[in-house]
């Protein structure tokens, strides 16, 4: 089963996302009522439905892709997902913290400036993961501070 896109070319329009069987790549669409010719186009090989865009050149439709490729691979949603737990976490210690730091009176800071900072690089660390990484499988995450 392939991918298509169903594209009006006159407007560039992508207008819906098809499975089929059948190979409709280049197919045109006998769509009654459309104002342009509506035409199939096939995904190029790791490209993902809402990463693409339907250009003109020299005369030439093509589909490519617009944007970051890691946007819809399941593979690194689930990575992203992960991170963003961890920042989660990660941010209620640096907030419990600086509250604890503000409110002196009351309180003593459960941890160290040191390690505030081990904190705060640790959460860098985890938003720099799809900058660091090409492959999903090669994700190596960060060790949490202790």
């Amino acid at each position: 089963m392939a991918e298509y896109w169903l594209c009006e070319l006159g407007s560039l329009t992508l207008l819906e996302l098809v499975e089929s069987d059948e190979d409709l790549d280049g197919v045109v669409s006998s769509s009654k009522g459309a104002s342009n010719e509506q035409r199939y186009f096939a995904l190029p090989e790791g490209v993902y439905s809402s990463n693409c865009k339907l250009q003109l050149v020299e005369g030439v439709y093509s589909l490519t892709t617009d944007g970051d490729a890691q946007d819809n691979n399941p593979e690194w949603l689930a990575i992203k997902a992960t991170r963003d737990e961890k920042l989660a976490a990660a941010q209620w210690i640096i907030d419990r913290h600086r509250d604890q730091v503000d409110d002196t009176e009351y309180t003593t800071p459960d941890i160290t400036a040191a390690k505030y900072q081990e904190w705060l690089e640790y959460k860098q660390a985890l938003r720099d993961i799809p900058q660091d990484y090409t492959e999903a499988e090669s994700v190596e995450w960060p060790t949490e501070p202790t």
